[in-house]
């Protein structure tokens, strides 16, 4: 709800000042929204309904034959509810390709990790919860939505460019609902607050904030660069890149004659482009680098900059 209200407060609903009313005793502004709050709807309950309703508002614009889009969150705790599942079924039985469902694969709810209440992927042992989020060959929710009837797209809801080529997949399906899987770290970019169902709906003690703001002020974006790896086995040190959860994989690449060294060139990038989807930032140290500069999109770069001397 804090997210929500927020976003709600800077497109006008309600004085942003408004916010710091969240959840006091005659507030508008309840842990979990309902009708006396401006701009909300209808009142999803604690937990379950959310995707029942937006099944509703897709199916009647369908019946109207209008070209509406429905969008709806959901939480993996949440996904406990039997009514999720119910709802699952009614919408591949109507074809509710008007509607795109985003689940919040966090790995944590109230009391503990998803995992130890009721697994959605596998039971976890202990509480590294991390390495499940990197282990790819453990995921097993979006198998779950698929045998539903659900066209299934798995992302990191960290990253703006996934969201958005997800968005744009889903807008083309037809026929299906689709389930857009973004797996997220719940309170990431506040150390002592990632991957800890501790601060699950609880506010952080004055003397903390401090610390929080600090960290918040201080991100910084990961780019490991590629040259600076095993340059026998690139694919390995694209691996590990992924695996230490960079935002950008920062690739230099070296003729031979503008610079003394030599790397690689964008025929490799097109070999080394299906291993991830973690951004490529081309760094063209080379001659007469303009002439190239296609070769370096197509391959699959996502940034691409010039070396230059003068």
């Amino acid at each position: 709800a804090p997210g929500l209200f927020s976003n709600m407060s800077v497109a006008g609903y309600f004085p942003e000042t408004e916010l710091e009313t969240l959840r006091k005793f005659g507030s508008k502004l309840q842990g979990h929204p309902d009708l006396k709050c401006p701009g909300v709807e209808f009142c999803g309950g604690s937990l379950g309904t959310g995707l029942s309703y937006s099944i509703g508002i897709a199916l009647a614009a369908k019946i109207d034959n209008k070209d509406h889009h429905v969008y709806t969150i959901i939480g993996d705790g949440e996904s406990d509810e039997g009514q999720v599942w119910e709802a699952a079924m009614t919408a591949a039985k109507y074809k509710l390709d008007n509607l795109t469902a985003f689940l919040d694969r966090n790995f944590i709810q109230q009391d503990s990790y998803t995992e130890k209440v009721m697994p959605l992927d596998e039971e976890l042992t202990g509480n590294n919860i991390s390495e499940m989020w990197k282990d790819a060959s453990r995921w097993k929710t979006g198998d779950k939505w698929r045998s539903f009837g659900w066209n299934v797209i798995e992302i990191d809801g960290h990253r703006v460019e996934q969201i958005n080529a997800a968005i744009a997949k889903a807008l083309a399906t037809k026929g299906v609902p689709t389930m857009i899987i973004s797996r997220t770290i719940k309170g990431k970019s506040v150390e002592h607050m990632e991957d800890n169902p501790q601060w699950h709906g609880k506010a952080p003690d004055s003397d903390v904030v401090p610390l929080i703001y600090d960290e918040l002020d201080s991100q910084f974006m990961i780019a490991p660069s590629i040259i600076a790896g095993d340059m026998t086995n690139l694919e390995n040190e694209v691996k590990r890149c992924v695996n230490g959860r960079a935002d950008y994989i920062h690739l230099d690449v070296m003729d031979g004659q503008f610079v003394p060294a030599k790397t690689f060139d964008h025929n490799k990038i097109k070999e080394l482009r299906p291993l991830t989807v973690i951004p490529f930032d081309s760094h063209l140290m080379i001659a007469e680098p303009v002439k190239h500069v296609r070769d370096y999109v197509e391959a699959g770069s996502d940034i691409i900059t010039v070396h230059t001397e003068v």
